[in-house]
């Protein structure tokens, strides 16, 4: 079981897509084989010419710890398809409000 960061990267537009899991290859192969998932690594996996890259791999970090460090790399590229956010302290502090 692999903990980290993952990137989907178009190999015709450099578009990317990065994501984290507790368990990376478990997750791929929920991108790759449910064509109805509601990421954006679907725009990118059905054109099919696509490079997987894991980027960083941990030890141990918690899910929050996780997340932080995925969102510096959706904040940090240009070429991110990303649509949702992995970490803001807005949504941290509406999950604390919501219990």
């Amino acid at each position: 079981m692999t903990i980290g960061i993952y990137q989907y990267r178009c190999n015709d537009t450099n578009e990317t897509y990065y994501g984290s899991s507790m368990n990376i290859g478990n997750r791929k192969k929920k991108h790759e084989c449910n064509k109805d998932n509601d990421t954006c690594s679907t725009m990118i996996i059905e054109r099919g010419n696509f490079t997987f890259t894991i980027l960083e791999t941990f030890d141990n970090i918690s899910r929050l710890e996780l997340r932080k460090c995925e969102q510096s790399y959706i904040d940090n590229d240009e070429m991110c398809i990303n649509k949702a956010t992995a970490y803001s302290m807005s949504s941290l502090y509406w999950k604390k409000e919501k219990k």
